[in-house]
């Protein structure tokens, strides 16, 4: 017996002759990806743009506009950082935001080998903003929300 597969439009579903139309997929965080990475190709088709068109130029900007679009500045900002729980890196982020006279709150994960980091602080504008995550992306191993 093969297996075949058919996109309804709500998913792939199993198409085979002795069974009735069984869904693969169900409305689950795979489907909410595969359907995003299809609305982006779509729109990077629709638009012709290339995707490595945007890498030569700021990768910030897309993020420099939605922030212009959506707050009021100066404004508090809330960053938020996963980081490996070694004392160094800990040091360092900290230190990033020292002179800014920020709030910074933190918790470990459940086995103690990482800490996420809240760090509010009073932002100018938004290339102040841009300037703190590019700082904090030279930690090694940093995730950055």
């Amino acid at each position: 017996m093969i297996n075949r597969f058919i996109n309804n439009g709500n998913g792939y579903t199993k198409k085979d002759p002795g069974i009735r139309n069984m869904p693969v997929f169900k409305k689950g965080l795979f489907c909410r990806l595969i359907s995003y990475i299809k609305l982006r190709n779509s729109i990077n088709m629709s638009t012709g743009e290339n995707a490595n068109a945007g890498l030569s130029g700021d990768p910030y900007e897309n993020f420099r506009s939605l922030l212009q679009q959506s707050i009021v500045f100066p404004s508090e900002y809330i960053f938020k950082f996963i980081i490996k729980a070694e004392e160094e890196k800990i040091t360092a982020l900290k230190s990033m935001f020292a002179n800014a006279s920020a709030t910074i709150s933190e918790n470990s994960s459940s086995a103690g080998k990482y800490k996420s980091f809240t760090v509010q602080v009073l932002v100018q504008d938004e290339e102040e903003v841009i300037a703190y995550y590019k700082q904090v992306s030279k930690i090694d191993s940093v995730i950055m929300l």
